[in-house]
Order: structure tokens, then sequence, then C-alpha cells
């Protein structure tokens, strides 16, 4: 599953807050509050919040991600699990963001 490319922004939209990608509006945000502009942001982030946790774990991982995905409920159980349950979280939500879970 791939998500639409670009920079995602926030501009004000005709009934909320639009998400955009510098090509067209991908999604609107109804409402006009502090939170709805919070959320607007934060799914306006998405994309480069996705980048940068993929970088996050290449860089932490020493093994592909199945073999983390295989041995989660192991480790979890041991020593390493406050170090390693960051890593599995930000595998979880790749694989949850790019529709394989």
């Amino acid at each position: 599953m791939k998500h639409t490319k670009g920079k995602w922004g926030v501009d004000q939209g005709e009934f909320g807050l639009d998400i955009n990608n510098g090509e067209g509006t991908i999604g609107t945000i109804y409402g006009d509050d502090i939170e709805t502009k919070a959320n607007a942001n934060l799914i306006a982030a998405a994309p480069e919040l996705l980048d940068v946790l993929k970088e996050y774990v290449k860089s932490e991982a020493t093994h592909d991600v199945a073999y983390y995905q295989e041995m989660k409920e192991a480790v979890l159980n041991n020593e390493y699990k406050k170090s390693l349950n960051v890593l599995f979280m930000a595998i979880d939500v790749i694989a949850k963001v790019e529709g394989e879970i």
C-alpha cells in the first residue's frame, strides 16, 4: 500500500482544513478549533514521520524486519525488553501504515 506522494501541508478549505500534497487536496478535516488544527498538522506530517520511523528501524535493526516480527514475543520476555520494545513498535507502525497488518 502506498500513500499519496509529496510533502503534505494544511490549508484553510471551504468546509474545514484541507490536507494537500502540493498538487491538490487529499483530505479534509472538518472543524475550526485548536484540536482540529493539531489533528490536521499531525496528518500532514504523516509521510515525514513514516520516513523518519523507517530510517530509525534501518539504523537500529541488525537483522531484517521479518526476523524481529518472528522473534518479538520471545524477546519481549527478556532483559532487552525496554530497548527493543520501541523498535518493535516502530516496525508494527510501519507495517500498519503499509497495510501489512
